[in-house]
């Protein structure tokens, strides 16, 4: 949304970024107050969420919200204002859009991100590392630190409509693979390392499963990303119907590994991991078995344990530090 034509300035909580201000609405009306009061050369976008739940915004959610500024700069607006209601969660999730489009559009560096992001201090919330309540948290500012350290790793590029997808990942692919309906397949690091949701589900009616995308789909999506190993982590002991969908997947032409997950095989199944993505010639698709018997609890475990190998491999690998690896995995999905 845009206006602006009176010379009333804006009520703003804090600077944010160059061109793009952070600001509350009262809570009475979160969110049209004081839309056609702004400053001539100013443009108001209205940041909202659906969802409550505090995750962190993900790297598709960052892409449309940097379109949206490309957009409204095109207009030859001189000024942002991103408004969003007075929720703490709001604000949070808010503050990382923007940082964000500070380092992507703006190219300005993590100190001066860092800086002006911690004027929004006191309203912004931690996230939980994984869905498990006994993750540990990450902030914005580690959200921020992992957009930087991915581009300067080069994964990251949105200046470039034809990006080089072998050091780069590829929007409109993410934004296509980031669908459910299309297998929720993410590229964590270009030519290296991919996670994807194991289609092997239990305890499903057969017309819940025939719903589903299968083996055969993930192997042939996989194959086309250059994927030549398949890493599925489990907690529990593999049910024979997942050892039949992993032989499945080994026939159509990918090698398949099998990695406990559990706390007391942590150790040995990152440093497997790690000689894995050294060794080997393409990138490493890694996926979590869900719980033979159905168990939630079991599935977030083991989502838990499959987020914990990728922060270990970015921590040892690319640069990470434990907090800001389980942000960009977050991010990712």
């Amino acid at each position: 949304q845009t206006t602006g034509m009176q010379r009333s300035r804006p009520a703003r909580l804090g600077t944010v970024g160059m061109s793009a201000v952070l600001s509350i609405a009262p809570a009475q009306d979160p969110w049209l107050t004081d839309l056609d009061e702004l400053p001539r050369g100013w443009a108001a976008l209205v940041s909202s969420f659906e969802s409550r739940e505090l995750v962190p915004c993900t790297l598709g959610q960052i892409f449309w919200f940097h379109k949206l500024v490309q957009e409204t700069k095109r207009l030859d607006f001189e000024h942002i204002l991103v408004k969003t209601d007075a929720e703490h969660a709001s604000i949070s999730l808010t503050a990382v859009l923007v940082g964000a489009s500070m380092i992507m559009d703006e190219g300005q560096d993590l100190e001066m991100v860092q800086k002006r992001t911690q004027q929004l201090s006191q309203w912004l919330l931690p996230f939980r590392e994984s869905s498990s309540t006994e993750s540990g948290i990450f902030t914005v500012i580690d959200c921020l630190k992992s957009v930087m350290l991915a581009k300067t790793h080069g994964w990251i590029d949105f200046s470039c409509p034809n990006v080089d997808i072998d050091k780069c990942i590829d929007m409109q692919e993410y934004l296509h693979y980031d669908r459910e309906a299309n297998g929720r397949i993410h590229v964590v690091v270009p030519s290296k390392l991919i996670v994807f949701d194991a289609p092997f589900p239990a305890a499903l009616s057969a017309e819940q499963t025939a719903s589903m995308l299968d083996e055969d789909y993930y192997a042939d999506v996989l194959l086309d990303f250059g994927a030549c190993l398949v890493v599925a982590c489990h907690v529990s002991a593999p049910s024979p119907a997942h050892t039949d969908s992993l032989a499945r997947m080994r026939r159509a032409g990918l090698d398949v590994e099998l990695l406990s997950a559990a706390p007391d095989a942590s150790l040995h199944t990152a440093d497997r991991l790690l000689s894995l993505l050294r060794l080997c010639p393409g990138p490493v698709a890694l996926c979590a078995l869900p719980s033979p018997a159905a168990d939630p609890a079991g599935d977030a475990e083991g989502d838990a344990a499959l987020e914990r190998l990728v922060t270990w491999a970015l921590v040892r690998l690319y640069s990470f530090t434990a907090p800001d690896a389980p942000a960009w995995t977050r991010l990712l999905p």
